[in-house]
């Protein structure tokens, strides 16, 4: 018995579907023959959150219509040096660590990530936030005011560290 959604419908517009659905756009080749799309429709993602945790800082901008998500992560690297009386100090800079959404793929053999192409626009914007980002947590004055003016999603944790921006 025929399912009622696909009553009357057969498995060339199934196919079809999925390759709409799938593709965020028209499909040039039949489900099963390789993935070919047209050009689609630039997707919009809003900044969501800016968490700082135990283990770093996590931004994340959700799409428009919340079915993709894409997320920014930080650490914080300590490096020993001398300031310039010849004391011993420790220098801490955040790194920006994994930047993935829509166009990050897992290779064929899954040892590896891959950029999936058709999210350029997508991928530019939210690693050029990711960056402005990183730029604030390294600042050594001003940073708080920067994400303050930037950063329109909710923020926990971050701003309200005393030991995050010492010189704001």
């Amino acid at each position: 018995m025929k399912s009622p959604v696909l009553k009357g419908s057969g498995i060339k517009s199934l196919i079809d579907t999925i390759n709409h659905k799938f593709s965020g756009g028209e499909s040039t080749k039949p489900l099963g023959e390789g993935w070919h799309f047209k050009k689609r429709k630039i997707m919009k993602f809003n900044q969501h959150v800016l968490l700082k945790h135990d283990h770093g800082i996590t931004a994340q901008w959700v799409s428009e219509d919340w079915s993709w998500m894409a997320v920014a992560t930080y650490q914080q690297n300590e490096i020993k040096g001398k300031n310039t009386d010849g004391e011993d100090v420790v220098i801490k800079k955040w790194a920006l660590t994994n930047c993935s959404g829509p166009w990050t793929g897992v290779s064929e053999d899954g040892k590896s990530l891959v950029i999936i192409p058709g999210y350029e626009a997508e991928r530019n914007n939210i690693a050029g936030e990711a960056n402005v980002l990183l730029t604030c947590f390294n600042a050594y004055a001003g940073g708080a005011a920067a994400i303050e003016s930037m950063w329109k999603g909710g923020e926990y944790g971050l701003l309200e560290d005393e030991e995050m921006f010492v010189n704001d």
